[in-house]
C-alpha cells in the first residue's frame, strides 16, 4: 500500500471511530438526561440568578458595568412537534435594577427588612437556613418562607406578564 491509501485508510477508520463515539454519546444522553417539560417559574430563575450575585457583580464590575443585562437560559422539551423537539427559553434581567431592588426600604429598595435579609443571607451569601433563622431570631421555616415571598415579590417587578403567564404560581397579579 502506498502512503495515500493508507492516510485515507486511517482517515476513514477515525471518522467511523468518531461515528460511533458520538451515537455512544447521544443514546446515553437519552438513556440518562431527561429535559424538563415545564418552564422553570420566573422566582426560580432569580433564585439561580440571585444565588450567583456576587460573581456576575464582579464580573460586570470589571467591565465597567456596561451592558448589565443578565440573560438566564434553559431548555425545555418540546412535544408540541413530531418528532418532539428541544426548545431554548430564555429570560432576562437588569443586574442594575436586581441591585437597586436589594438595597434597604431607606435607600430605594423595595423588600422589607425581613424578606431582605432572609434573601440575602439564605440565598445571596448561601448561608444554611438554621443560621440566618439564629441571626434573624425567627425559625428555619420562617426564612425560607422570607426569601421565597422575596423571590415572588422581585419576579413580580422583573418579569413580563407573559412570562407570569407561563408559570403556575399566583403573583398577586389580576386574573
Amino acid at each position: 500500500m502506498d502512503a495515500g491509501t493508507t492516510g485515507s485508510t486511517l482517515t476513514t477508520t477515525a471518522q467511523d471511530q468518531y461515528a460511533r463515539v458520538m451515537e455512544r454519546g447521544i443514546r446515553l444522553f437519552k438513556e440518562n438526561y431527561t429535559l424538563p417539560t415545564e418552564e422553570t417559574p420566573p422566582h426560580r430563575v432569580l433564585k439561580e440568578i440571585l444565588r450567583n450575585y456576587i460573581s456576575w457583580r464582579d464580573h460586570l464590575a470589571s467591565r465597567g458595568f456596561q451592558d448589565d443585562v443578565i440573560e438566564h437560559s434553559y431548555f425545555v422539551a418540546d412535544n408540541s412537534t413530531d418528532p418532539p423537539g428541544i426548545r431554548k427559553v430564555t429570560l432576562s434581567i437588569s443586574f442594575s435594577d436586581l441591585q437597586n431592588c436589594l438595597l434597604p426600604q431607606s435607600k430605594g429598595g423595595v423588600l422589607s427588612e425581613r424578606k431582605r435579609e432572609a434573601l440575602l443571607y439564605n440565598i445571596v451569601f448561601d448561608w444554611k437556613q438554621k443560621d440566618v433563622a439564629a441571626k434573624m431570631g425567627i425559625t428555619p421555616v420562617s426564612v425560607g418562607q422570607y426569601a421565597d415571598l422575596a423571590l415572588r415579590q422581585l419576579a413580580k417587578l422583573y418579569f413580563t406578564e407573559e412570562d407570569m403567564a407561563t408559570s403556575q404560581y399566583d403573583y398577586g397579579r389580576t386574573k
